[in-house]
């Protein structure tokens, strides 16, 4: 919330009042998707810690530490105000790439905040939720409260520990 004056509009042809802030990318201001800005290769993006990271120690301490991803392409902080909303929407439109991809965080979630997916419903997101997302699906949020709703997303190259991790957290809720 305290640097709530540098996010930057996202997507605006897609949504009203979703902004963005990179923690890690290729600036904290870069926070589409590295083929936006003229890399056709992830490998060849330039991505690295941005001066956002320096505000947010505890965050950033976080992904270096303890999160368990063996590279970051993009963490950003994805702010959604009041009344806003990002309209359905494919990330990936290829069934080739149709797979668990990026991880959502819900730093908060508002209770008339939803994030829909086709075809399945509205994921049950509250704060602390972590959710891996596949974006082939379409989806959509509306947020139709009176509060900002903060999420992280994560995309990177998951470590050795997220197979089991993620079959542990299957169990958990199955």
């Amino acid at each position: 919330k305290s640097l709530s004056d540098q996010y930057v509009t996202h997507r605006a042809k897609e949504s009203d009042g979703w902004q963005s802030l990179c923690i890690h990318g290729l600036s904290s201001v870069h926070t589409d998707h590295h083929s936006r800005y003229g890399f056709p290769d992830r490998n060849n993006a330039p991505y690295k810690w941005t001066d956002i990271s320096n505000f947010c120690p505890t965050i950033t301490r976080f992904f270096k530490k303890s999160f368990g991803y063996n590279l970051y392409d993009r963490i950003r902080i994805m702010k959604l105000r009041p009344g806003g909303y990002i309209d359905l929407h494919q990330d990936v439109f290829d069934l080739d790439e149709a797979r668990l991809g990026p991880i959502n965080i819900a730093l908060n979630n508002p209770e008339d905040c939803k994030f829909y997916m086709e075809d399945i419903g509205y994921l049950p997101f509250q704060q602390g939720s972590v959710i891996m997302l596949n974006l082939y699906n379409k989806h959509c949020v509306y947020n139709n409260s009176n509060d900002d709703r903060y999420h992280l997303i994560v995309h990177g190259k998951k470590g050795t520990t997220w197979p089991d991790r993620l079959w542990n957290s299957y169990k958990l809720h199955a």
